[in-house]
């Protein structure tokens, strides 16, 4: 068994993907409809981009007077495509995402599409392959961006848009008792978006939505699934891939003392050699 598989064995084939003249809204909704972060333009069968949830959540912090259902996908797409092919190794993967921050890459075959690898699928690989290998604590990210359960949904997209975070947790006195993610937001984008920046002529319109009202308890995901320091990467990962989740609060004693993520478990799997 080749201890630094190729891409070619956790890639996923089956690329969800759209073209340039889609507006951001059709990319929203294909998010939502197939449970996908990210969504790969195509033209003549070539991979020209690709628009993630971050980079939605970006786009709309930057124009909130934009009709989304107007505004071409290409003007949210992401900058330079990086991409790889099938028999290159995860690790050189997940080095590539590292020195290029992002969650993706996109794999190709004679310049086609021919699929995708993500840190989901990094993290598959981690607990199949790379079991007794790192601890949590080696690459957990400590004191992680935290909000308490009454902010308000404007605030945290304001807050993750800025830390380019994927997730905030939800404290309560020390303890994580929720977490939002990207997909969280995305899920009420429409709402949000409706919401022009003319504040003298929508102000009503804004203040009977509902939206108006939430708060990051209403969005959350409550109870979240938390890890130990001394735990196994494997097991992190195993988790993550068992609950579709991105992050596991790591907990000790109830308290809050870091989070690992789809992200630190890339870290972990760029820094094999073997």
């Amino acid at each position: 068994m080749n201890i630094n598989p190729l891409i070619q064995e956790f890639m996923t084939r089956r690329v969800i993907y759209t073209y340039p003249e889609s507006s951001i809204l059709d990319v929203r909704n294909l998010m939502i409809r197939h449970r996908i972060s990210r969504v790969v333009i195509v033209e003549n069968k070539k991979p020209i981009g690709i628009v993630t949830q971050r980079d939605l959540l970006r786009f709309i912090a930057e124009n909130p007077s934009v009709d989304v259902s107007d505004a071409k996908v290409t003007e949210a797409m992401s900058g330079r495509l990086i991409t790889a092919k099938p028999t290159d190794t995860v690790s050189y993967a997940a080095k590539l995402m590292i020195s290029n921050g992002i969650s993706s890459i996109v794999i190709v075959c004679d310049e086609e599409l021919n699929g995708i690898i993500t840190k989901f699928d990094l993290c598959i690989c981690c607990m199949e392959r790379f079991k007794g290998f790192f601890k949590v604590r080696e690459y957990m990210t400590p004191n992680p961006v935290t909000v308490r359960p009454t902010l308000s949904i404007f605030e945290i997209v304001n807050i993750m848009s800025s830390k380019g975070i994927g997730r905030v947790i939800v404290v309560e006195n020390g303890k994580p008792i929720g977490i939002i993610t990207l997909s969280d937001l995305i899920s009420v984008i429409p709402d949000i978006l409706s919401i022009k920046v003319d504040y003298k002529r929508e102000f009503r319109r804004i203040r009977t939505s509902g939206i108006w009202l939430l708060v990051a308890s209403d969005i959350m995901t409550p109870n979240p699934i938390t890890i130990h320091e001394d735990g196994d990467i494997a097991e992190a990962s195993h988790l993550m891939v068992k609950h579709n989740i991105s992050g596991l609060p790591v907990a000790s004693r109830e308290l809050l003392i870091g989070i690992i993520t789809k992200t630190d478990i890339t870290r972990a799997i760029a820094n094999i050699t073997i």
